[in-house]
């Protein structure tokens, strides 16, 4: 019985490791490659995104194209029977003002299609998003507090036609820069590198942002933000099963 005491005392200290192990996402995005990448002790796994992205396209050309297609076909189906079908609804609707008469007065009609509103229930719906919405701002900002930014670097490129334009672009980037570095810094737990950069030929109409992100964080960080936000948690899943009621 001593060898199995030790044994489970051996595979707690194991799991205790590996919840403190840090695991390591990568993202990068540039004209020649994307991808995200995420590194697990020994464990690496990478994502393509260019191959999803491309399959989405195909998938949505497809459907675009079959749609098209069975448009057309119902729209021939349609006009060669539109004449017989034209003259079969004039007489129709012929015998059918002469059975009813005289048309009903125009208030009647608009005092059966609007019906009142309900101000409570939008009231009481835009209080449960504002108190969800708060909810998850508390838990996302735990969750960012417990996060390691080791590299982010973005090189912005974009061009516009007129050159004052495109000055004062450069100036509200630089501006926006600054504030999310601001962020990154409050919100953060650790950032050791970031750089940020803005490339403009004043030519030509062009936009493209290169990234690349390295963030770190662990297992055991992951259950400190879940145990801490538990209250939060049984907030936002009463609320959603509420609205889902509604």
């Amino acid at each position: 019985m001593v060898w199995l005491g030790y044994l489970l005392i051996g595979l707690l200290v194991l799991l205790l490791l590996l919840i403190c192990i840090q695991i390591k996402v990568e993202l990068r995005v540039s004209k020649d490659e994307q991808w995200l990448e995420v590194r697990y002790f020994i464990l690496k796994f990478r994502i393509n995104l260019n191959e999803i992205l491309n399959e989405k396209v195909n998938a949505k050309s497809i459907k675009d194209k079959s749609q098209t297609q069975r448009s057309s076909n119902e729209y021939t189906d349609v006009r060669f029977g539109k004449e017989e079908s034209k003259t079969e609804s004039k007489n129709v609707a012929q015998t059918q003002r002469k059975k009813k008469g005289s048309k009903a007065p125009k208030g009647r009609r608009w005092s059966k299609a609007l019906k009142p509103i309900n101000l409570y229930y939008f009231k009481t719906y835009f209080q449960r998003f504002k108190l969800i919405l708060k909810e998850v701002k508390i838990v996302l900002y735990r969750l960012l507090s417990r996060l390691k930014i080791y590299q982010l670097e973005s090189i912005l490129y974009f061009n516009v036609d007129d050159p004052f334009l495109n000055a004062q672009l450069i100036a509200v980037f630089w501006t926006l820069e600054a504030n999310f570095c601001r962020f990154l810094h409050q919100r953060f737990r650790k950032v050791h590198h970031h750089e940020f950069n803005v490339k403009s030929n004043f030519s030509g109409s062009d936009l493209f942002l290169e990234l690349s992100c390295i963030v770190s964080f662990r297992i055991v960080d992951i259950i400190v933000v879940v145990m801490s936000s538990l209250k939060e948690l049984l907030t936002i899943k009463r609320m959603v099963t509420l609205e889902k009621e509604v």
